[in-house]
């Protein structure tokens, strides 16, 4: 987890600071699903499970996304099944498939334990033990 924060002081910008909040994720080597290669065939994308900014000046912004998965937008869309754990859809997510190799369709996250479950795109449930 990263925490960093900016400021903006400018007469045609405004007087600002915004705090960002960065959780990444990796995937140990020889994993079935990776991140994509970048075009230099050598380094792989990198990708945040939550990505979030909030303003001074009253604007923010959450995206959350896992193994290509990202909703920002449509966050409406996540369906709490109970009071700590939230679906997560593919099919309705703002991008899926996005920077990996091998997607998902869907994974289940629990506030206290993290992404609990998924479903690969061949539709293999993986589960956290």
């Amino acid at each position: 987890m990263e925490a960093t924060s900016d400021s903006t002081r400018s007469f045609e910008q405004g007087f600002s600071n915004t705090n960002y909040l960065t959780v990444n994720y990796d995937f140990t080597k020889g994993s079935y699903h990776q991140f994509a290669m970048m075009s230099d065939g050598k380094t792989r994308y990198d990708q945040d499970f939550v990505n979030a900014s909030k303003s001074s000046a009253a604007y923010g912004n959450l995206e959350i996304g896992f193994i290509g998965t990202l909703f920002s937008a449509n966050l409406k869309e996540i369906q709490k099944q109970n009071d700590s754990t939230y679906y997560f859809d593919s099919n309705k997510a703002d991008y899926s498939g996005m920077n990996v190799e091998k997607g998902i369709l869907s994974f289940t996250f629990h506030t206290k334990k993290g992404v609990i479950e998924f479903v690969d795109d061949r539709n293999i449930r993986w589960k956290r033990i």
